[in-house]
């Protein structure tokens, strides 16, 4: 049943008390929660189950509706470009790694790049940092990829200039029209059910940030096993509700982020909506790289402050030393338990 109460009439939603994977009755986690984030309008129940793990935000928008959820989102705009000097030299060790590291562009590394590369993929946080750009999909995992949720088509660019013929899925037109007239990109307007992709399509997929947006995560993951080619990866990255950021801030914690992300998961709720649409899990870690983002965002939003943009414009040094504090706890507890801010899920066609 639809239910127009306690949202704006033009934004449409349907009562969800009933785990999504599981059908069974949902506990309520917190209640009444509004957009802390961007301007969404209304108030939210969210809601977790407890067999496996999986929360989300009860009542659901309908899909038709989805996108007046997304008032100036960050995904609009281009990413600004940083210190010329810095950034150049950062390029250098970045091609270095992913040259010894990844297999790329070989031919044009030149001899410092090379150098520099084999130096600093000897040290996992070097390597960690760039494989993390590229989803690590190395050179020899294809050349064909589909990037769902795309946005303005930052990572899109990347893997670009690594080789890879690519595509961009992306229902909101602002960010469409910004990886189109900007970036010269191909990007299709919509859902990847709207694109109507021919079969065995590309190499491989990326969800960065993307499946807990979906009203539908394991109907669009089987569409995703259609247009896979045999060999081929699926890479997915999305918040982790079990991981440390979430256990401290609770209903502050940044990547909650009612009402646009509609799931949240657990790393078991995740693998079975993989399992569930005909994938086999290669790859499931939690890795603790967005722990300072996250303890800055979330103390902002507990101490009432607004976010410009999604993110924290000024942060203090008490802040950066609190939230590195965070980060090395964080780090120790991701060696016995999934604590990190995210969830890593690398998978293949079974």
């Amino acid at each position: 049943m639809l239910n127009h109460a306690i949202l704006e009439p033009c934004v449409r939603t349907c009562a969800a008390p009933l785990c999504y994977l599981c059908g069974k009755p949902g506990e309520l986690s917190y209640g009444g929660v509004s957009d802390k984030v961007y301007s969404a309008a209304g108030v939210w129940d969210v809601r977790r189950c407890a067999d496996c793990g999986l929360m989300w935000v009860d009542p659901q928008p309908i899909p038709e509706d989805v996108g007046m959820l997304y008032p100036d989102y960050h995904t609009h705009f281009p990413s600004l470009s940083a210190n010329q000097l810095f950034a150049a030299l950062r390029r250098s060790v970045r091609q270095g790694i992913l040259c010894h590291a990844f297999g790329y562009n070989s031919a044009r590394t030149n001899w410092f790049e090379q150098f520099v590369g084999t130096l600093c993929s000897i040290f996992p946080p070097f390597r960690n940092f760039v494989g993390w750009k590229i989803l690590w999909l190395n050179a020899q995992q294809g050349r064909s990829l589909l990037d769902i949720g795309c946005g303005a088509g930052d990572f899109m660019v990347l893997m670009k200039s690594l080789g890879w013929d690519v595509t961009g899925v992306e229902p909101d037109t602002a960010a469409v029209r910004v990886a189109r007239d900007i970036h010269r990109l191909k990007v299709i307007s919509g859902t990847v059910e709207q694109a109507a992709l021919p079969s065995e399509y590309c190499d491989a997929i990326t969800l960065n940030h993307v499946i807990e947006h979906l009203p539908d995560p394991v109907k669009t993951l089987r569409e995703c096993r259609r247009l896979i080619r045999p060999g081929g990866r699926l890479a997915i990255l999305t918040p982790n509700i079990s991981g440390l950021g979430h256990r401290w801030f609770g209903e502050h914690w940044r990547g909650l982020e009612v009402p646009r992300h509609l799931f949240l998961f657990s790393p078991q709720s995740l693998e079975e909506c993989v399992r569930r649409a005909g994938f086999k899990v290669h790859t499931l870690t939690t890795p603790a790289r967005a722990s300072r983002f996250t303890w800055n965002t979330s103390a902002a939003i507990r101490n009432g402050e607004a976010l410009s943009n999604g993110s924290v414009d000024h942060v203090s040094w008490s802040m950066r030393l609190n939230a590195f504090v965070f980060q090395v706890a964080e780090l120790f507890f991701t060696l016995f338990r999934p604590a990190g801010e995210e969830i890593f899920l690398m998978a293949e066609v079974s």
